[in-house]
């Protein structure tokens, strides 16, 4: 497959009924991350948060990345019951399977309050340490799919496609994606332990955050107005999980914050006794 063939692959499609679909959603999720940075989520979704009522805004003083995590967690689990969940009409279902893509924008809405310009130094030290583990990840996983084939060929010629330091830093967020979807599959075949995962990942977003496509650092904003846009992302967030965690507890019941995290819930926190959901996972109210 030439790079031009593997550029062409279609956009993430929307959730539809189909088996089929379902697991060409998942197929596609790598080249949608390659198309779209932090950044672009944030300008597209920003108008729609901006029009979120006053009243139902606080102040974000949340994790963002912790937020992230537990979103793509939630929605990893919920997309395979895709079909099911849209027979019902009074849930706004595209937004909610849209939550990952809006957390996103939430937390390059939070680094434009809270992170400084990157330097240059900066930059090119993320950058080494990211190839550092972008380059052996791509030859270990082109290896296993050649002699496992697990993972799929297709998405690792799709990571392997492209080039330039936005490119490197989608790539470390769609290897760690890899790793984590195929954990047990490759158990004991590779040295990517999850703490290397999970640094490749951040190391990944953070180019995307302070980088832009030109490859210039990303200023930030005055405070107020940069605080009023990344509240409205909390609030938005927060209104779509509900349904969610909805659609969480009809799936599986009792056992649903396992499934569909809190906003806030840490997989290291400890759990309460046997039969009763983790800390901070009360029953959606009205579930119905």
């Amino acid at each position: 497959m030439t790079t031009a063939a593997r550029k062409k692959q279609p956009e993430r499609a929307a959730e539809t009924a189909t088996a089929d679909d379902v697991a060409h959603d998942a197929a596609a999720n790598d080249t949608r991350t390659r198309t779209d940075s932090f950044a672009s989520r944030y300008e597209r979704h920003k108008a729609r948060v901006m029009s979120v009522d006053a009243r139902d805004v606080t102040p974000a003083t949340c994790d963002p990345v912790l937020v992230l995590h537990n979103i793509r967690t939630g929605l990893k689990n919920l997309r395979p019951h895709a079909a099911k969940l849209r027979l019902d009409p009074t849930v706004a279902w595209d937004d909610v399977f849209a939550l990952d893509e809006l957390v996103e924008g939430f937390v390059y809405a939070v680094d434009r309050v809270t992170a400084p310009l990157a330097t240059g130094d900066e930059i090119a030290a993320k950058r080494a340490e990211l190839q550092g583990l972008r380059a052996p990840a791509l030859l270990i996983l082109r290896g296993l799919s050649l002699l496992e084939s697990v993972p799929p060929i297709q998405r690792v010629e799709a990571l392997e496609a492209g080039s330039g330091l936005i490119d490197m830093g989608r790539d470390g967020i769609g290897l760690a994606a890899l790793l984590r979807e195929f954990e047990a599959e490759l158990a004991g075949k590779h040295p990517f332990t999850p703490e290397r995962v999970a640094r490749m990942e951040a190391l990944g977003e953070w180019v995307l955050r302070n980088v832009s496509p030109e490859g210039s650092r990303v200023a930030p904003p005055t405070s107020s107005e940069a605080e009023g846009v990344r509240d409205r992302f909390w609030a938005e967030i927060q209104r779509r999980h509900k349904d969610a965690r909805a659609a969480g507890f009809k799936l599986f019941g009792e056992d649903f914050g396992r499934y569909v995290p809190a906003l806030q819930s840490r997989a290291s926190a400890a759990r309460k006794t046997e039969g009763d959901a983790p800390d901070g996972d009360e029953k959606p109210q009205n579930p119905a």
